[in-house]
């Protein structure tokens, strides 16, 4: 399962256009991608339908970014995003 990051770069957006584009801060895409936050359902949704995806695969993406974010952070939870 490719990252958001990567599904971002297949589609040749930049951080900002994906902002743009999902209604939601680049702040928040930089917290998803790198797994210090997780989506709340509505930015999820958000997301899925910019970059044309199953809803799915963006909760599995954040999912596994979240896990490498936390075990890198020896073991602690991560804050939802808006």
């Amino acid at each position: 399962m490719p990252t958001l990051k990567e599904l971002r770069a297949l589609q040749a957006l930049t951080v900002a256009d994906l902002a743009a584009a999902a209604g939601v801060g680049q702040s928040t895409i930089l917290a998803i991608e790198s797994g210090r936050e997780l989506p709340m359902q509505r930015t999820a949704r958000k997301l899925a339908k910019a970059l044309d995806v199953p809803l799915l695969d963006i909760a599995e993406v954040a999912r596994a970014s979240a896990e490498r974010w936390s075990q890198r952070r020896g073991g602690k939870k991560n804050a939802p995003a808006d």
